[in-house]
């Protein structure tokens, strides 16, 4: 503490360095310096933080298509370019080294303008984004971080004020930005409570560029929490939230010291939301009751547990805290109250690890409670006759837990699968919501018994869902929130479909960065669009589910002042998560991470299957085997990749074309934007001694040059018979050689839409 408090006061000392066009490039960012730096005091043996005032230039050059897109759709040029009148710098790194090795330091002490820059910082850093800086560099000085930390404050130039930061261990990174794939430094700046933080660029280090493979976030955690024990108060749910909970934390590497823990990051600063009904710790202490220090400001996104003595590696240390927060729950009808952030209300370390739960919650007798897991028990309270406790268990691990609390009724049934009953639940909010109760719970056992069926088992002990009166769902483990109308058609019976998926897709098999979700939303939403297409049995309504995917992804983004240029699958590819969502291109991460992932998950499936017979059997093979391997341990794209080649080098479309691997589809479809429209243009020959020959071209275009894709072909002939086959393009043209027998009386390119394009058209053509 003693360290934080040192580091936090940011005083400014007597020395002053005096520069011109000193160059201090940090990684991708280059920053040159003419005028003055006034440095804070040593803090255990070293300079943390430093004020610029004077003349200053910042350069970085995107690394990636996308990173020049967003710096251009941004700020209207290809390259960061600002100029800078002051700096506020704080850094663990060697920045104090580079900058006073370049001109003899002399005294005179601060100006009170550099004063006033370095008190204001770290106080309106934590309001707009919820990072505490110094928390932050406090850990990296313990943990003697290489090659530390660095964040850079400029203003008074063009663009007006921004940030750097660059954090090799990612823990800001990760917490603050939701940047958890790799990446070590970004370039961002804030626009207010409403607008947020618009992050410029983001980009891997030097390092991990010449080594080719990035670090990510999870590989920096230091401990893992296997079980969660709570005791929440939730007796009054229109007030106050309050509980205890008792965590296991094992040491995953040696000298843990400092333990920073994630909260309340689902919270904003707009109306003070973060400030005013965000959780905080009260106390911290061990497992025999010895306290323990902890750092939380207000407006703090997270907090950080400092351990008395440095934990070894698998080490273990029972943490038992305090934790509360006024206005911490949202109501409807002042009934029925739900988590203003579901994923967020409670400490976690690190991202999506998967931990037991048991929740053990006080609450009002006409109340009901649904959490993750099984309920255990439940009745009256020994101390309390007008209080009632339930108790919630978890069997598996899971990723994340939630809970809702009102005068929900609850409906039962079960589904039977594998010689098992699973016992299915449904909190509604009887007399208040249009819910048909019966169709709801079918629906969660057709759910389970088709999801088993085609991508493994289901493993968890039962599922329940709850009434939740927003425009959008939320899967998590055993426990969906459902804004459902209960009423049987194809947008509802996907709809459902989706959330139920989610106990497959982000639960059973998490993903493990930002840029990998996409195996989350993009596959509960072809589950769900398939599932009603069994479900209905029409093909028409399926059609229009994919009519409808494919129409959103060329609407033209939105932006903050009204309609953007360009269309939504510009914006950036899959593997750009939630960053494809900015000012600029609003609409484009729904859009893109559910439409389209659904949409290359559909390909997926056309490429693992027999196109003669339309047999799918290795398509839904292939997912059931993507689920064991990754069950309880997270996904990325590569590893999707990995399984789904093994099983697709054996199909029909990989031996005629002799493909070895689906790199070649992942680079297209997922790493990069195109969206290709298809002509075939074709005639029919006669062939001596009978049948026919189709010649013709098939046209590749809005597509680069180096483009290849397989194509479904379907003719029909008399006597309502027809064939199946494909074809590929490669580049812009490629010639149609196919014999048949007669002559068909049509011909149709793709007419599933199992590729996907922007227009696919025939024409016979003499």
């Amino acid at each position: 503490m003693a360290l934080y408090d040192q580091i936090r006061a940011f005083t400014l000392g007597e020395q002053v360095v005096r520069v011109e066009n000193l160059a201090v490039n940090r990684d991708r960012v280059e920053l040159t310096f003419t005028g003055e730096f006034y440095f804070a005091g040593p803090t255990a043996g070293r300079v943390c933080g430093a004020v610029f005032l004077g003349q200053g230039r910042l350069r970085v050059v995107p690394s990636t298509e996308f990173e020049r897109d967003n710096v251009r759709r941004l700020l209207k040029s290809d390259v960061i370019e600002a100029t800078f009148a002051s700096a506020v710098l704080r850094f663990t790194d060697d920045t104090y080294q580079q900058i006073a090795s370049a001109a003899p330091p002399s005294a005179g002490g601060a100006s009170l303008q550099a004063q006033k820059l370095a008190a204001e910082l770290e106080d309106r850093l934590v309001r707009e984004t919820g990072l505490n800086l110094s928390a932050r560099l406090t850990q990296a000085v313990l943990d003697r971080e290489a090659p530390g930390v660095f964040f850079g404050e400029f203003e008074g130039g063009k663009p007006s004020r921004f940030s750097v930061l660059l954090d090799y261990q990612t823990r800001a990174l990760a917490r603050i930005f939701g940047i958890n794939g790799g990446e070590k430094g970004l370039v961002y700046q804030y626009r207010g409570s409403t607008e947020g933080t618009d992050v410029w660029t983001a980009f891997a280090s030097q390092e991990d560029i010449a080594r080719g493979e990035p670090i990510y976030s999870d590989d920096f955690n230091l401990v893992d929490i296997p079980v969660y024990r709570m005791e929440i108060d939730a007796t009054r749910p229109d007030d106050w939230l309050r509980y205890d909970v008792e965590m296991e934390l094992a040491a995953r590497r040696d000298a843990v010291s400092v333990i920073p823990f994630n909260l309340n990051e689902g919270l904003g600063e707009f109306e003070q939301e973060r400030l005013k009904k965000g959780l905080q710790v009260v106390s911290a202490t061990r497992a025999d009751g010895a306290p323990l220090a902890f750092i939380q400001l207000d407006w703090e996104t997270g907090f950080s547990l400092l351990l008395p003595e440095p934990l070894r590696r698998d080490e273990k240390i029972t943490v038992r805290l305090r934790l509360e927060g006024k206005d911490a729950l949202w109501d409807w009808l002042k009934k029925f109250y739900y988590l203003r952030s579901n994923s967020t209300w409670y400490p976690r370390h690190g991202d999506l690890a998967k931990s037991h739960f048991e929740l053990r919650f006080r609450h009002r007798k006409q109340d009901r409670i649904i959490a993750p897991g099984e309920r255990v028990a439940e009745g009256p309270s020994e101390n309390n006759p007008e209080e009632w406790v339930t108790v919630w268990r978890t069997r598996e691990p899971i990723d994340l837990a939630s809970f809702a609390v009102g005068l929900f009724k609850r409906q039962a049934g079960e589904v039977e699968r594998s010689g098992r009953k699973v016992p299915l639940e449904l909190y509604d909010a009887e007399g208040y919501a249009p819910v048909k109760q019966d169709f709801v719970l079918a629906e969660l056992g057709n759910g389970i018994n088709y999801f088993s069926e085609n991508f493994g088992e289901y493993r968890y002990g039962r599922l329940g869902a709850v009434f939740f009166p927003a425009p959008f769902g939320l899967g998590y483990p055993t426990m969906l929130f459902l804004p459902v109308e209960g009423y049987a058609h194809t947008r509802e019976f996907a709809f459902v479909a989706h959330e139920v998926a989610h106990q497959w897709w982000g639960n059973m098999v998490t993903w493990r960065s930002y840029r990998d979700q996409w195996l989350s939303e993009g596959f509960a939403e072809y589950s769900g669009a398939i599932y009603a297409w069994v479900r209905e049995k029409k093909k028409g309504r399926f059609d229009e589910l994919l009519y409808w995917m494919r129409e959103n992804l060329e609407v033209p983004p939105g932006t903050d002042v009204g309609v953007g240029s360009g269309r939504l699958h510009e914006v950036g590819p899959l593997v750009l998560g939630h960053r494809l969502s900015t000012r600029k291109t609003r609409g484009a991460y729904t859009t893109l991470i559910y439409d389209k992932g659904a949409l290359v998950l559909r390909m997926v499936h056309f490429l693992l299957s027999n196109p003669s017979d339309q047999d799918d059997a290795a398509f839904f093979a292939m997912m059931k085997d993507f689920v064991a391997r990754h069950r309880d341990r997270p996904a990325t794209t590569e590893s999707f990749v990995a399984v789904a080649t093994e099983h697709f080098v054996r199909t029909p479309i990989a031996r005629k074309y002799r493909l070895q691997d689906l790199d070649w589809f992942v680079r297209q479809w997922v790493h990069q934007t195109a969206l290709p429209s298809y002509r075939l243009e074709y005639r029919f020959e006669p062939v001596a001694g009978g049948g026919v020959m189709v010649r013709g071209t098939l046209f590749q275009e809005n597509a680069p040059d180096d483009w290849f894709m397989v194509l479904p072909l379907v003719f029909e002939f008399s006597g309502n018979r027809s064939a199946r086959g494909t074809i590929h393009a490669q580049g812009p043209s490629t010639p149609v050689e196919v014999r048949l027998p007669e002559e068909p009386l049509k011909l149709k390119l793709d007419p599933e839409r199992w590729v996907l394009s922007e227009k696919v058209t025939e024409k016979r053509v003499k």
